[in-house]
């Protein structure tokens, strides 16, 4: 009698384990599944949790309705918190964004051993609506307090200001944010301080969301003259998907370091920068999607190779990090 008693408990246990899992994934809800603003190498994932299953080290694919795998995410949380944003990456030679797309969302937990969800996909995956939410920021990255009054506007591709204002930054909080409507396009980021500098480490930002972890580029405010900061917004996403600039520019790439930073210039908008040690190694890679780029230069004193690839060209240079 021990084997049948032991098989109906088996039964019984694999039973239950699925109705708790069929329960944990209904905690689950999908709210939005889209590429991101600034690049069309990333799909983001937004999900929220009410349950208190954690689905340790998840890990979402997006597969197409023919068997394909359109984009991975690779694992770097520890697990689903109650609103949670996930960075799926379009997989090589997956370039052209698709205007609906009809497929399905799997989530996987324990760095995908284990299969856990899945939910029906039938949609566009490009900005749905008329405007979409664009967040333009200022924050503190140093040490000191940044003070004073600043002013900010927003342009399109033509050079008409589209949103303009003013804020003063204060000890408290040590940031700023203004959220504006947006349709698709290309846009600039103009940021002025108009008194004496107060030092710090300001940096200016263009995020999707205020949520943690939303899709975001960056670039490092200077104080004195105006900064400007190259958005494109859902420029993958449009019909005529192209840069529209005032006057062609050069296809020049320099590279120079300020204290602890790197900052990295070009002629075009640089769509991935890597930087890889003279062993073949990549050490560092980014998707900024603008002419200009800052990183905290990450690496040991030596030299390194620099690759910028834009829509047009790959370019290599040889970088001595101090």
């Amino acid at each position: 009698m021990r084997p049948i008693v032991l098989l109906i408990c088996l039964v019984l246990t694999h039973a239950s384990l699925t109705s708790m899992a069929q329960k944990s994934c209904s905690d689950l809800a999908i709210q939005s599944v889209q590429y991101s603003p600034f690049t069309d190498t990333l799909i983001i994932v937004e999900v929220t949790n009410t349950g208190l299953d954690i689905f340790s080290y998840p890990g979402f694919v997006l597969i197409s309705s023919e068997g394909d795998t359109l984009a991975q995410e690779v694992v770097n949380f520890f697990g689903i918190g109650e609103t949670s944003v996930h960075m799926l990456t379009v997989r090589p030679g997956v370039a052209d964004p698709l205007q609906h797309f009809t497929g399905t969302l799997e989530l996987y937990t324990d760095f995908f051993e284990t299969f856990a969800c899945s939910w029906p996909i039938d949609q566009g995956l490009c900005a749905s609506t008329p405007c979409e939410e664009l967040t333009l920021g200022l924050d503190n990255w140093g040490g000191a307090l940044v003070l004073g009054d600043f002013e900010w506007s927003l342009s399109d591709s033509t050079g008409n200001t589209v949103h303009s204002g003013t804020f003063t930054m204060t000890d408290n909080p040590q940031y700023w944010r203004h959220t504006v409507c947006a349709a698709p396009g290309s846009y600039s980021y103009h940021l002025r301080a108009l008194g004496e500098p107060s030092g710090g480490g300001p940096v200016m930002s263009v995020s999707s969301g205020e949520e943690f972890g939303a899709a975001a580029i960056t670039q490092y405010f200077e104080w004195q003259g105006l900064n400007v900061m190259e958005v494109p917004f859902f420029l993958h996403c449009m019909d005529d998907a192209t840069d529209v600039t005032a006057a062609p520019q050069r296809n020049t790439l320099s590279v120079r370091h300020s204290g602890q930073m790197t900052i990295i210039q070009h002629g075009h908008s640089m769509r991935n920068i890597q930087l890889i040690g003279l062993d073949g190694r990549i050490i560092e890679q980014w998707s900024p999607y603008s002419s200009e780029f800052s990183f905290t230069s990450p690496v040991a004193k030596g030299m390194y190779v620099l690759v910028v690839s834009t829509a047009t060209e790959r370019l290599g240079l040889k970088v001595i990090f101090p």
